[in-house]
């Protein structure tokens, strides 16, 4: 929640020449997301089986295209998304796994004024599986992919080190999986897959 709230806080402070009228438009779509964010905050808090499989009973439908949609927007990154699909999982797990994914990557868009996050997302249909691939065609190769899903590590040395670690185990804990594919001259690329949503 603060670091939406600081996003918002840089992006409203900061606006582009010629885009200040945007601004209104903006605030519009990121409260509401704020908000849902905070109610996320009190589920998680006041929830009594975190962690447990879900039941069927208990998980809605949710289009994965727009929920990464509204995210980027929220984290001011540029995202050109192909194929849509629904998906089965809580909404406040889905909200919680993108929002690390896109965390990361909008830190990466901070620290650099020479090269800008531009995610591309293809979304598609396996067989009983929705797999969503995130890749930055202007990132760098990742140099220890094998250690992005360890707890308490961070390639920053600072910080918690837990977001990514958190994703994986909320993609497993309702039934999909979360992983990276990183060639040596390739920009790393985030591969997550969900259970489709039964017809």
């Amino acid at each position: 929640l603060v670091q939406d709230l600081s996003i918002m806080s840089d992006n409203d402070n900061n606006p582009k020449d010629g885009k200040e009228r945007g601004l209104g438009k903006n605030l519009q779509k990121t409260i509401p997301a704020v908000r849902d964010r905070a109610k996320h905050m009190l589920s998680v808090l006041t929830e009594t089986s975190v962690g447990e499989k879900e039941s069927e009973q208990e998980i809605p439908t949710i289009q994965l295209d727009k929920i990464f949609s509204e995210s980027a927007l929220i984290y001011n990154i540029p995202v050109s998304i192909q194929g849509h699909a629904n998906v089965s999982i809580r909404k406040e797990s889905l909200q919680s796994i993108i929002d690390n994914l896109l965390g990361n990557y909008s830190y990466q868009d901070r620290k650099s004024s020479q090269r800008h996050v531009n995610l591309n997302i293809d979304i598609e249909t396996r067989g009983q599986k929705v797999i969503a691939t995130i890749c930055d065609p202007n990132g760098d190769p990742c140099l220890w992919p094998e250690r992005l899903f360890e707890p308490f590590w961070s390639e920053l040395g600072m910080g918690r080190g837990i977001g990514l670690y958190q994703a994986k185990h909320l993609a497993e804990n309702s039934g999909g999986t979360l992983s990276v594919a990183s060639g040596t001259d390739e920009p790393l690329k985030f591969v997550l897959s969900l259970s489709k949503k039964p017809c």
